[in-house]
């Protein structure tokens, strides 16, 4: 069967890109003209799902360059009209906008840290992992009650109040 190899890669690429454009297997082989009992076989092979984590993981990096650079666009603006604005009131909503803005992230960045942090915790529990500390992997961690509920405090959420001039006597 001479060329049947570059059959299969060419199907194989075809393939993965229909997976993770259709999120679904009969959709995916009919897209590319394949039996969905052969796709199904292929999405048993190792090699094949990890090239398809691979562009998915490729496809959400893409997305994420899109998003963030939409959001550096739209936090311009905010900035422009905080610094601009001809009304006090417009300048403070702008600002106070950026440092909610601001907040949540910081807020949304430490919930992922503690997420994982879980995660790991969890794993070293059932013995599954460790975890890499400076290029060492330790399997066998004690948290002081103390020290997480201090790590917990730090993150809480920040209450911005403003009043303005008109309601102060």
């Amino acid at each position: 069967m001479a060329g049947h190899g570059s059959r299969y890669l060419l199907l194989r690429e075809r393939a993965i890109a229909a997976l993770v454009l259709f999120g679904d297997t009969e959709r995916a082989a009919t897209s590319i003209g394949i039996p969905s009992r052969t796709f199904r076989g292929w999405m048993l092979r190792d090699d094949f799902m990890a090239a398809v984590q691979e562009l998915r993981q490729q496809v959400k990096a893409g997305a994420l360059v899109q998003i963030t650079g939409m959001m550096n666009e739209a936090i311009e603006s905010i900035r422009t009209e905080a610094r601009n604005a001809t009304k006090s009131a417009d300048r403070i909503r702008a600002w106070r906008s950026l440092l909610e803005f601001e907040q949540r992230m910081s807020h949304e960045e430490l919930r992922s840290r503690v997420d994982e942090m879980e995660r790991q915790i969890a794993g070293l529990q059932s013995g599954r992992n460790g975890v890499t500390v400076n290029g060492s992997v330790i399997t066998n961690v004690t948290v002081a009650p103390a020290a997480f509920t201090g790590f917990l405090a730090d993150i809480q959420p920040i209450t911005i109040e403003h009043q303005s001039s008109e309601s102060q006597p």
